[in-house]
């Protein structure tokens, strides 16, 4: 028999978590994807992100035919009928990975913060101000996060075109070349590693029974990939032209280092102040998802009925696992070498070792057509 999802859940209209996906697999742009990708592929990042691309949607597609198997049901549910007793490891994985993934995501926004408009301000009031943001989204649940994705993502998308347009006079497209930087050959193991920068797209496989329409799942996670795809491509061709390959491979906030150089005549100078709203509704969603996902993943594993209990004292480990990094050069190498490098493992490689185990093992979920 199906436990009961914790409550306040809501149900789920497509286009809001196309969105809330789109905005928290994107987010990772404003920190250190562009570096990590041109130190893979050079004068060719595109490149090492369309494989790790590819990758991605591979993986999805076994998720997609493990919620198949099993319709009306999340991972969790899919882990307890397929493991058995083993499946509190998989719940504990997932949590463990997202609680960190939330923690070392909003040190590195709070850096930005400190950088770009307050730079006397201790990181820990910063990052206490967040918590306090991601706690009052998450009280609400995923309902309430998806609908201020609605309501913030065009602007959030406007002004990001903004800053990439604004910067286009500064860019040299020679920095393009060669090509096909380091080769495809070179790049390509190092950047299927990489497809854990689409890591979130397991998080479908969690709220799949709250979507008003089961049949457009595999419509969400398509859409999410695909355009967040197309945000890095033209994102990491734009920061190549702009800073060069070497300049790329050496920023750790692209973003804010583009909007420092829009120049609108002489009297309109500085002016990266302007787009603080970018990155803190960006930093806002992407966090609270995140976060409150790493709830949401441990009431299924203990089968609570409610989140909500959980939030304060997940708050404080959270920000005290993102204060416990030395320096943000620290935070940034913890989130490239465990997550960047391990996150495709859950994402990817999970539901196809379940899909796998459930064949093999004939395990079926109750045969039936989803709701429309």
């Amino acid at each position: 028999m199906k436990s009961e999802y914790p409550s306040s859940q809501g149900h789920l209209g497509y286009h809001e978590l196309s969105l809330v996906l789109t905005i928290t697999i994107s987010a990772r742009l404003f920190l250190g994807l562009p570096r990590v990708m041109s130190t893979i592929g050079a004068t060719a990042s595109w490149m090492a992100v369309t494989i790790a691309f590819i990758t991605a949607v591979a993986g999805f597609f076994c998720l997609d035919s493990l919620l198949v198997r099993f319709p009306g049901s999340d991972l969790i549910e899919i882990a307890k009928e397929v493991f058995g007793d083993f499946s509190f490891v998989v719940g504990v994985l997932l949590f463990l990975f997202f609680w960190a993934a939330g923690a070392l995501l909003m040190r590195q926004f709070a850096e930005i913060f400190v950088i770009s408009i307050l730079p006397r301000t201790p990181i820990g009031v910063i990052s206490g101000v967040l918590l306090i943001i991601l706690i009052a989204a998450s009280y609400f649940g995923i309902e309430c996060i998806s609908r201020l994705a609605m309501l913030f993502g065009p602007y959030i998308c406007l002004c990001f075109l903004l800053v990439l347009l604004l910067v286009l006079p500064n860019a040299d497209f020679s920095h393009l070349l060669p090509f096909w930087g380091s080769g495809l050959t070179r790049m390509a193991l190092p950047s299927l590693n990489k497809s854990s920068i689409f890591t979130e797209i397991v998080l479908l496989g969690l709220w799949a029974p709250l979507l008003r329409e089961p049949k457009r799942r595999r419509f969400i996670g398509l859409a999410a990939l695909s355009i967040s795809y197309l945000i890095m491509v033209i994102s990491l061709l734009i920061f190549t032209a702009v800073f060069d390959y070497p300049g790329t491979a050496k920023i750790f906030f692209p973003i804010y280092q583009l909007t420092r150089m829009i120049n609108l005549m002489a009297f309109f100078q500085r002016v990266e102040a302007i787009f603080v709203f970018l990155w803190v509704f960006t930093a806002a969603i992407s966090l609270a998802t995140i976060f409150y996902s790493s709830a949401f993943i441990l009431a299924r594993t203990f089968s609570l009925t409610t989140h909500r209990p959980l939030l304060f004292p997940l708050a404080v480990m959270t920000y005290a696992l993102s204060l416990l990094p030395g320096s943000i050069t620290e935070t940034i190498g913890l989130d490239n070498d465990l997550l960047h490098n391990y996150g495709w493992i859950l994402a990817f490689f999970l539901p196809l070792l379940m899909l796998i185990t459930a064949v093999m093992r004939r395990r079926k979920g109750v045969i039936g057509i989803e709701n429309p």
